[in-house]
């Protein structure tokens, strides 16, 4: 039976308004529920947490290969053979856009 069929039966009126508060409170439980998923997948900074725990709720990407990657240090100012530096942690922005950190001379 189409809306417009029921339209015309009067107490069938009611029932269409009932199923469609009905839709719509399902509707927004649904979104609101996705959207609360969303906000604890979120990785928010170095190891994921101020804890620096390194727990995520999202499981990673294969790494059987390599899908991109840049310099992170232009200029690397060795002490020997040592490395002696504290690299800044990529993020990943809501649209998708990598922010790299990179280092481009001894102090900057």
């Amino acid at each position: 039976m189409t809306l417009t069929n029921r339209l015309a039966g009067g107490d069938v009126l009611g029932e269409a308004i009932t199923e469609a508060r009905a839709l719509t409170v399902a509707l927004a439980f649904t979104v609101s529920v996705c959207a609360q998923a969303r906000a604890d997948d979120i990785w928010s900074g170095f190891a994921g947490n101020a804890q620096h725990t390194a727990l995520s709720s999202v499981a990673s990407q294969s790494l059987d290969g390599i899908r991109w990657q840049t310099p992170v240090d232009l200029r690397p100012q060795y002490t020997g053979n040592d490395l002696l530096i504290h690299y800044g942690s990529p993020l990943i922005t809501g649209a998708d856009t990598a922010i790299v950190p990179v280092k481009t001379g001894a102090t900057d």
